[in-house]
């Protein structure tokens, strides 16, 4: 009977001692999968933070572009003409910031400094803002579709952080109650 008991009580104390190991192993597991979503997180926040950077540089070039409309309605004198030039030219500057907009914007900067000195006989001011504004138009485009690609990206990153951190709070609330009625 002796043995029976001793018997039982080893396989009792390796079933306790396999159960500890398996639950030291969820654990690590646990927090290896914590480390990696961690990472998965930092990345895509990284990659929207570059995102919203190249938005906010490109709604700026726009407004270098058409900021003051009264550029584009220019006297026809060298000076409005300059003054149209000079913006056109800072547009391009900041789109050349590191890190730089894609060729797309350059292109469309091309096709401004087209219109520009394109010279149309007897063109109205208004007719050459119409014409100069109709060939910035795609970089305006350009934001909305950018913006619909990765707010919806950003919204649902902000909504997962807010899950991970209920969670990981609520985890560690239960373990301080646990504690407490331990202690």
């Amino acid at each position: 009977m002796n043995k029976r008991l001793r018997t039982g009580a080893l396989l009792s104390i390796a079933m306790l001692v396999s159960a500890a190991s398996l639950r030291a192993q969820e654990e690590i597991a646990l927090f290896d999968l914590f480390r990696q979503s961690r990472a998965q997180f930092e990345e895509m926040e990284a990659l929207l933070k570059q995102r919203h950077i190249r938005v906010n540089r490109l709604l700026v070039v726009i407004t270098q572009l058409t900021r003051d409309n009264d550029k584009l309605l220019w006297d026809g004198s060298t000076t409005g003409r300059d003054r149209v030039q000079q913006a056109l030219d800072k547009a391009r500057q900041t789109a050349a910031e590191e890190p730089a907009l894609d060729e797309e914007v350059f292109s469309i900067l091309d096709l401004c400094q087209a219109e520009l000195e394109r010279n149309v006989i007897g063109e109205s001011r208004e007719a050459f803002a119409a014409r100069f504004l109709d060939a910035a138009r795609p970089l305006e485009e350009k934001v909305r579709a950018q913006l619909g690609s990765w707010l919806p990206v950003a919204h649902g990153l902000k909504e997962l952080r807010d899950i991970a951190d209920g969670l990981t709070l609520k985890a560690f609330e239960d373990s301080g109650r646990q504690m407490q009625r331990l202690l």
